[in-house]
C-alpha cells in the first residue's frame, strides 16, 4: 500500500490551540474575561477541536474560482464573503481595513507565544496575560504562517486593547484567505506542488459544514456559528470520501445563503435580516406573452421579520375568487414536462461547458509545449554566445593560480563568472562577427601544481597578454575588419609596450594594447585586403576602449552596516573604496576566485550574493578550520560552480578532485552550497549518519527537489568514491535555524550556516534567531576581511618583488 502523501499542509492546529485555551482559562480574571469580551475574541476560548481534514480542505481549494472569490460546487457558485466570515466567527465586519502580510516578518515566532502562554498564572499582570493571549490568537489561529513568524505590525497592534477593537479583524481575515486561495489555484492550474497554506484553514471546514447539509450540528442555537460543531470534533474525510462527498453532492443538501440569522448576528454585519433570504428559483421565469387564460387575481405573499420560516398568508379577498384563481393554475403534467426541459438543457449545457474547457485544456498544453520549445532554443542560443563571450573584468587575472588543497575543500575558481557574463566586442570590431574556432577548447582551470596565495606575482595586462599567447587555444576567435583611420602595420612592425603603472590593482591603459586571440593564423586589420600570415594573430584595443568597459564607483559610501564597526575598520573600508575607484578594479584574488570593487559593494549594499561570495567565505573558513582544529570537524566543500558548469554542458572535475574515497573515510561532512531560482541554500551530508541536511533561510518542502538533483549529480560524477549510494540516504529539512525576512539576505545565511554546521559541538540554534537583525554587521564584516586580507596579499606580493630585484642586482 502506497503512502499517504499529503497534497497541501497547514500549521494551523486548532486542537493544540483548544488544549492550551482550557488550561488558560484557569488563571483568566474576571476582568480579563471582560476584555477579551469587549474586543469580540472570548468566543476563541471556545474553538472546537477540530481535526485538520487536509483531503476535505484539498478537494475545496480545488473548486475555488478566482475570478468570483467564491467555491464552485455543482456550477453553483457560493461566495466566501466577509459578512459571512463575521457570522462564522462572531467578529463585527466595522472597523480599519489593513493588509499586513506585505511587511516585514521580524516578530516573535508563533511557538515561542505558545510556549509563554503555557508559562502564564494568575500571579501574571492582566496587561501581560491580555496581550500575550492576544498576540497568541493572532499568530496561532488567524494568521499561522509556514515560517512560524509574526509580523511586527500584528504584534504591536496586540499590544493595544484599543487599536486591536479599531481593527475590521472579518475582513482582514477574509482577504488573507482569499489571497491564500487564489495563490493555491494559481499552483493548481500550473500543476505545481502546493505546499504550505497559510492563515485560519479550520475556518473554511466550519464553512463548509455550514453551507452543506450532510452534518447535523450538536448545537444548533449556539452563537458565533462554528460553537455550533463543538460536538462534532470527530468529523474527518479520508481522499476517496471527500472526493466522492463534494463530487456526488445534492442541490438540496447546498445551502446558498446561511439561515437562521439571529439579531446579534445581523448587527455584526449591520444589515437587515431581510437582505438573508434565498436566492430566486433557479427554474425558468414567468413568460412575459399575451395568454389566452383570464386574468386572475395576484396573491401577496408577506414575509415574516423573524428567524423562523418564512409563514405565507392569504390576503382578504374571499375563499371563491382564491379557488377561481386556482382553477387556472398551471397542470402538474405541464410542470414536470417544464423540469425535465430545464434539466435537458442543464445537461447539454454542462456538456458544452466540458467539451469546450477540454479544448481551452487542449490548447493551454500546445502553448506550454511551444513554450518548452523557445525555452530550449533559448538556451542553446545562451550557451553558445557564452562560448563566444569575453569578460572584461577578468582581463587582470591569472586563469591558473590554484590555491592549496587540504581536507578543507579550497578549490580553484574558473576564470569565467557565469552568473555575470556579458557580451564585449573592442569597438575596433564591431563590423564582424567572431568566428569559432576549429580547435577544441580548453578546460577552465589548470591542473597544474599548487602555487601559495602569497607568491602569485601581480598581473599587468602585458603579462596576461604574453601568458596568454604561450597557452594554448582558447575558446573563440575575434578577427578585426579593415578600419578607414588605422593605419597599416605588419606582425614585424607591432612591438611591446613598456608595463604600465599600477595602482594597487588598478588598470592604467596604454595606448595601444596588442590581445593575441585564440587561431593559429593571423590576420592584421589594414586599409587593403592582406593575405594572413602564420603567427599569432593580433587584435589592436585603443585605450579609449579600455577606459570605455570601465565605469566609475562611489568612492564615498554610507552603506548599512558602518556604524557597526569600529572607528579604524571604517576609515580602512573608506580609505579602500577611494582606492579602487572602478567597479572593475580586482580587490581580492585566490586561485580563480577573484572579486572586484562591484563585488564589494554588493555586499555592503544588502544585495545577492553570487557564488564568488560564497566561495570566498569558504575560503576564510578554510583558514579557520586549519588555525583550531579543535574545534571544528574535518569537511569537504564542493563550489556551487561545479553544478553551474554542468548546467551550461562545460564538464570539469575541477571542484571534485579533491574528493577522494581515502579522504572521504576521514570526513565527518560534505558541505554544498546550491543556487537555485536566485535563492540560496545549504545542503549538509553527514557521511557517519548517512542522512542530508538542508539548511533554509526560507524554508519550503519545494526546495528539496533541486538537492535531489543535485547529490544525483554528484553521485554520478564521485561514484567509486562513495562506499554507499548516496541517493538512498534520507533528506530532511533542517528545523529551528534562523530564517530571513527579506528578499536578497539567503546568501549570507549559507555563509553563517556553513560557519556553525563545522563545530564540533552541538549547536544551539536557538541563541541565533536574531540573526537578520544583525545581517547589516555581518555583511560589513565580510567585506573588511576580504579589502584587508587583499591588502595583505598586495604586502607580500611587493616584498617578494623588491627582494627578488634585490637578489638580481
Amino acid at each position: 500500500m502506497a503512502p499517504y502523501y499529503r497534497p497541501v499542509t497547514s500549521r494551523c492546529y486548532v486542537s493544540t490551540f483548544r488544549a492550551i485555551c482550557d488550561s488558560f482559562r484557569e488563571v483568566l480574571s474576571p476582568e480579563v474575561e471582560n476584555s477579551l469580551r469587549t474586543v469580540h475574541i472570548h468566543q476563541f476560548l471556545f474553538f472546537p477541536a477540530f481535526q485538520q481534514n487536509i483531503p476535505l480542505m484539498y478537494e475545496l481549494l480545488k473548486c475555488w474560482d478566482s475570478t468570483e472569490e467564491g467555491f464552485k460546487i455543482k456550477d453553483q457558485l457560493l461566495k466566501f464573503s466577509t459578512d459571512e466570515v463575521a457570522i462564522l466567527t462572531g467578529l463585527p465586519n466595522t472597523g480599519v481595513e489593513i493588509i499586513w502580510h506585505n511587511e516585514p516578518l521580524g516578530g516573535v515566532l508563533s511557538t515561542e507565544l505558545k510556549s509563554e502562554m503555557t508559562q502564564l498564572s494568575r500571579s501574571t499582570d492582566d496587561a501581560t496575560v491580555l496581550k500575550t493571549f492576544i498576540s497568541f490568537v493572532v499568530s496561532n489561529l488567524f494568521f499561522p504562517l509556514n515560517s512560524l513568524k509574526t509580523p511586527r505590525r500584528l504584534v504591536s497592534i496586540a499590544s493595544s486593547l484599543e487599536e486591536f477593537s479599531s481593527i475590521n479583524w472579518a475582513w482582514t481575515l477574509r482577504e488573507f484567505m482569499v489571497n491564500e486561495f487564489n495563490r493555491m489555484a494559481t499552483k493548481l492550474a500550473t500543476e505545481k506542488p502546493l505546499g504550505y497554506i497559510n492563515g485560519f484553514i479550520p475556518l473554511l471546514l466550519v464553512w463548509f459544514l455550514e453551507h452543506v447539509n450532510v452534518n447535523k450540528p450538536t448545537n444548533p442555537d449556539s452563537r458565533p456559528r462554528f460553537l455550533r460543531w463543538e460536538g462534532n470534533t470527530n468529523i474527518f474525510y479520508s481522499s476517496e470520501k471527500a472526493a466522492h462527498l463534494v463530487a456526488n453532492l445534492k442541490e438540496n443538501q447546498i445551502v446558498y445563503v446561511l439561515d437562521g440569522l439571529s439579531a446579534e448576528e445581523a448587527d455584526l454585519v449591520h444589515a437587515d435580516l431581510t437582505s438573508f433570504q434565498p436566492p430566486p428559483s433557479p427554474l425558468k421565469q414567468k413568460s412575459h406573452e399575451p395568454s389566452d387564460l383570464p386574468p386572475a387575481k395576484k396573491i401577496r405573499i408577506k414575509t415574516s421579520q423573524t428567524s423562523q420560516k418564512p409563514v405565507h398568508e392569504l390576503p382578504h379577498e374571499s375563499k371563491e375568487e382564491f379557488q377561481s384563481a386556482q382553477a387556472f393554475a398551471q397542470p402538474e403534467w405541464l410542470s414536470h414536462m417544464e423540469e425535465r426541459m430545464h434539466n435537458w438543457f442543464d445537461a447539454a449545457s454542462s456538456k458544452i461547458q466540458k467539451a469546450i474547457g477540454d479544448r481551452i485544456d487542449k490548447i493551454e498544453a500546445n502553448l506550454r509545449r511551444v513554450e518548452g520549445k523557445v525555452d530550449d532554443l533559448q538556451h542553446k542560443f545562451d550557451n553558445h554566445c557564452l562560448q563566444c563571450t569575453v569578460d572584461p573584468e577578468r582581463t587582470t587575472a591569472e586563469s591558473s593560480s590554484p590555491t592549496t588543497e587540504s581536507s578543507h575543500e579550497t578549490v580553484e575558481q574558473p576564470l569565467v563568472k557565469w552568473k555575470r557574463l556579458r557580451k564585449f566586442t573592442p569597438t575596433t570590431m564591431d563590423e564582424q562577427p567572431p568566428t569559432t574556432t576549429e580547435q577544441e577548447a580548453t578546460p577552465l582551470g589548470d591542473e597544474s601544481s599548487p602555487i601559495p596565495m602569497d607568491e602569485q606575482p601581480p598581473t599587468t595586462i602585458e603579462q596576461e597578454v604574453t601568458r596568454l599567447g604561450d597557452e594554448s587555444p582558447p575558446i573563440t576567435t575575434m578577427q578585426a575588419p579593415p578600419s578607414p583611420t588605422t593605419k597599416e602595420q605588419s606582425p614585424s612592425t607591432s612591438t611591446k609596450e613598456q608595463s604600465p603603472t599600477t595602482k594597487g590593482k588598478e588598470i592604467v591603459p596604454i595606448e595601444e594594447t596588442q590581445y593575441p586571440t585564440t587561431t593559429g593564423k593571423a590576420i592584421v586589420p589594414t586599409e587593403d585586403t592582406q593575405s594572413p600570415t602564420t603567427g599569432k594573430e593580433i587584435v589592436t584595443v585603443s585605450s579609449q576602449t579600455i577606459q570605455d568597459i570601465r565605469s566609475p564607483a562611489q568612492t564615498e559610501m554610507d552603506y548599512p552596516g558602518k556604524n557597526f564597526l569600529a572607528p579604524d575598520m571604517q576609515s580602512f573600508i573608506d580609505d579602500c573604496l577611494k582606492r579602487y575607484a572602478y567597479r572593475q578594479d580586482v580587490v581580492f584574488s585566490s586561485g580563480n576566485v577573484i572579486l572586484t570593487r562591484r563585488d564589494i559593494d554588493h555586499i555592503l549594499l544588502d544585495e545577492c550574493l553570487d557564488n564568488f561570495h560564497i566561495d570566498t567565505c569558504a575560503f576564510f573558513l578554510d583558514r579557520k578550520t586549519k588555525a583550531l582544529p579543535e574545534i571544528y570537524q574535518p569537511y569537504l566543500y564542493v563550489s556551487p560552480m561545479h553544478r553551474i558548469l554542468k548546467s551550461y554542458n562545460d564538464y570539469t572535475d575541477l571542484y571534485i578532485k579533491h574528493i577522494k574515497k581515502e579522504t572521504l573515510k576521514r570526513t565527518n561532512l560534505l558541505i554544498m552550497p546550491i543556487i537555485n531560482n536566485n535563492h540560496w541554500t545549504l545542503l549538509v551530508g553527514r557521511l557517519k549518519e548517512r542522512v542530508w541536511k538542508l539548511y533554509d533561510s526560507l524554508p519550503n518542502p519545494q526546495h528539496k527537489e533541486i538537492c535531489v538533483t543535485v547529490v544525483n549529480e554528484l553521485y554520478i560524477d564521485l561514484r567509486k568514491c562513495f562506499e554507499a549510494d548516496i541517493t538512498k540516504w534520507r533528506m530532511n529539512i533542517f528545523r529551528g535555524t534562523p530564517t530571513q525576512s527579506n528578499s536578497f539576505d539567503c546568501g549570507m545565511f549559507v555563509c553563517k550556516y556553513m560557519e556553525k554546521v563545522v563545530l564540533k559541538d552541538k549547536v544551539d540554534w536557538s541563541a541565533y534567531k536574531y540573526w537578520q537583525n544583525d545581517m547589516p554587521r555581518y555583511r560589513a564584516d565580510f567585506a573588511y576581511q576580504i579589502l584587508l586580507e587583499g591588502e595583505r596579499i598586495e604586502l607580500n606580493n611587493v616584498k617578494k618583488r623588491i627582494e627578488s630585484a634585490a637578489k638580481a642586482h
